[in-house]
């Protein structure tokens, strides 16, 4: 019923308990992964710049949400984004 307490009783467990070793090897695993994205992001620079050039209009920049492309548009925002839908 509405404004009634919830009577439900949850406890949030983290079942899994990590040990120091672990915890070290996901810190190795953390630097790999950072890496990888930087050299993703690098990547993107690099073909948006081109994509620039090729086309002729200045700054144009792959739009992301949720870590997903959803399409291209500027970063001045001066011409509306092209969903993704519409590239493919």
């Amino acid at each position: 019923m509405v404004g009634e307490p919830n009577t439900r009783k949850h406890k949030l467990t983290n079942k899994i308990k990590l040990t120091h070793e672990q915890l070290e090897k996901l810190k190795f695993w953390w630097k790999i992964f950072q890496q990888a994205e930087n050299e993703y992001w690098q990547r993107v620079g690099d073909l948006e710049r081109k994509i620039s050039k090729h086309v002729g209009i200045k700054d144009i920049e792959i739009f992301h949400s949720d870590n997903t492309a959803v399409g291209i548009g500027n970063y001045d925002r001066t011409m509306p984004l092209i969903h993704r839908e519409k590239l493919e």
